[in-house]
């Protein structure tokens, strides 16, 4: 039976996916949330999963008192054995188990962990990119299910890919209704698929375009705000933004923006209209070098294939002289401002971002995983870099047959 709690206005559900190499900054995070932590107007739930086999618990933190500064945790309910952060079934019941216990008027879910931005829609690691959720599985195999591959190991990582992230908050939704403000705490996790992704399950996003500090995003602030029971979401959602990397943190490259999904769908009309636009004018060469040079020069975020959506847009109404191109990337230009309630880029890195990004690789291919996104399936896009990146990017000649070495050369390689 679910304990009883006096109705409030807040429940922050913070799911702190910590099993990889972040797990070293998961104490001080939890110490920044406590700052504060649990009001009269918000209870404060956390989760967090940190390196090696441990047992996992759901805690509600608080203080005692308000002079009183020593952070106390109150164990809830249905502890958990190590949990694998890359299962969507381990948020799911998070969420699950914390508004069976806790029963607010709005819900905000704080997911942190690592984030990237092609990468989100699959569990590969790339390099040093690391999907969002990725864990890693010190000395053991884990079986996962690959959406095409059916069941098969992998040696050390697993990750909540972007579809999976949709799957675990669509289950929340069916038995407690959307959130109300989902903050993505973690690197460049603002951009429109996954906004687009999630579009049904929640009503705000706050996410950042760019890398953040490891320790990301604090919160102290934003729950003392969140005492005030009359602000709205919107408003808090852009208080995180105001609030989430301090001036005195050294960050050259984090910007943070709030999303209002409810204008997700206008703006991803925008945006396959543009893309049809831009795919008839291909064959035009001038327009053609146009759009390659309002992509070079678009502002790019470091570790991801993202560039900010409204200054391409900007550069392509500029340059391109299609008028059909110009009227589409002017629409778009103006659906971001709708669909951007708050941005705030830090550092000149970041500086003129707007708030969303897009993919738009410096490479030929377009992955299959990431065709299956929501954002993919729904729109032109898709189709844009299908055109659009081959022409851009060609492949290297082939060497032209019967071509033969050099007499010297050949004199070298003979047996």
């Amino acid at each position: 039976m679910a304990r009883k709690f006096h109705t409030k206005e807040w429940a922050i559900m913070m799911f702190i996916a910590n099993d990889n190499d972040l797990g070293s900054f998961t104490d001080e995070k939890i110490d920044e949330i406590g700052t504060v932590g649990s009001t009269l107007a918000a209870d404060v739930i956390v989760q967090a999963d940190t390196p090696g086999v441990s047992r996992v618990q759901r805690v509600r933190l608080t203080r005692l008192g308000r002079f009183m500064h020593k952070l106390r945790k109150f164990p809830l309910p249905h502890l958990q054995k190590e949990t694998n952060t890359g299962d969507k079934q381990t948020l799911i019941r998070f969420i699950d188990f914390t508004l069976k216990d806790f029963h607010p008027i709005r819900k905000m879910l704080v997911i942190h962990n690592h984030g990237s931005g092609l990468s989100i829609a699959t569990d590969e690691v790339i390099g040093r990119r690391r999907p969002i959720f990725w864990r890693a599985v010190a000395r053991r195999r884990r079986v996962f299910t690959d959406l095409d591959a059916g069941t098969q190991p992998i040696d050390g990582t697993d990750a909540l890919d972007n579809i999976e992230l949709k799957a675990a908050l669509t289950a929340a939704k069916v038995k407690h209704g959307p959130l109300d403000l989902l903050v993505l705490d973690a690197c460049l996790m603002s951009t429109f698929e996954v906004a687009y992704q999630l579009r049904e399950t929640t009503r705000f996003i706050v996410g950042s375009q760019s890398n953040i500090p490891a320790l990301g995003c604090r919160f102290s602030k934003t729950f003392e705000v969140m005492r005030d029971r009359s602000i709205s979401t919107a408003d808090i959602a852009k208080t995180v933004v105001d609030n989430a990397i301090p001036e005195l943190v050294a960050d050259e490259f984090s910007a943070m923006s709030a999303l209002d999904l409810a204008n997700a769908d206008a703006l991803a009309q925008a945006i396959s209209k543009l893309a049809e636009a831009l795919t008839s004018v291909l064959d035009d060469a001038a327009a053609f070098n146009a759009i390659t040079l309002a992509h070079v020069g678009a502002l790019a975020f470091i570790d991801s294939e993202t560039i900010d959506l409204f200054d391409f847009c900007r550069r392509v109404a500029d340059t391109v002289g299609d008028e059909d191109v110009v009227n589409a990337a002017t629409a778009v230009m103006a659906a971001i401002q709708s669909f951007v309630i708050h941005a705030r880029p830090q550092g000149a890195v970041v500086k003129g971002a707007r708030g969303i990004s897009i993919t738009l690789p410096r490479k030929r291919d377009v992955p299959d995983a990431y065709r299956r996104l929501d954002f993919a399936r729904d729109t032109a896009w898709v189709g844009f870099l299908e055109a659009y990146l081959p022409k851009r990017f060609p492949p290297l000649a082939a060497e032209p047959p019967g071509i033969l070495a050099p007499p010297s050369l050949a004199l070298a390689m003979t047996p």
